[in-house]
């Protein structure tokens, strides 16, 4: 069952957290992480502010699933290559397999730490990007 929770880095979204099978586990997965505002300083600001909010409910919540909405950002085309190919455990059915019931671990499930370190080197990006355009970041 998903959990709605109204927060995101970009304005006017929410934060779904579906649960995503890997293997034993289940980890919550969110909908597609903050990108980059294209704004003023002011702007900016909020979104740095909105993109720690995220980071903070994601790590309370164990988010280990990297979706986001530019497929060179979670390497899509990668993963849903490797999602397709997974190998079974000798003597499954692949019609009703399971989490459980693959060799291989789910491509898009990460640990929590690697998830926040995204997160994190998303956030210096947009610090970059603003002083690249002459704005200075705020901290």
């Amino acid at each position: 069952m998903s959990r709605l929770t109204p927060i995101a880095a970009c304005l006017g979204a929410l934060l779904v957290l579906e649960p995503a099978p890997s293997g034993a586990q289940t980890r919550p997965a969110p909908a597609p992480a903050p990108s980059f505002p294209n704004e003023n300083r002011e702007a900016v600001r909020k979104h740095l502010n909105r993109a720690a909010r995220f980071r903070q409910v994601t790590e309370r919540a164990g988010v280990a699933v990297l979706l986001a909405n530019h497929q060179a950002q979670d390497l899509s085309l990668y993963s849903l290559d490797l999602l397709r190919n997974r190998r079974l455990k000798p003597g499954m059915d692949e019609a009703r397999a399971r989490a459980s019931d693959y060799l291989d671990p789910h491509p898009y499930v990460l640990p929590p730490e690697t998830y926040q370190r995204f997160l994190q080197v998303q956030a210096e990006c947009v610090r970059v990007a603003a002083a690249r355009q002459g704005q200075p970041a705020p901290q």
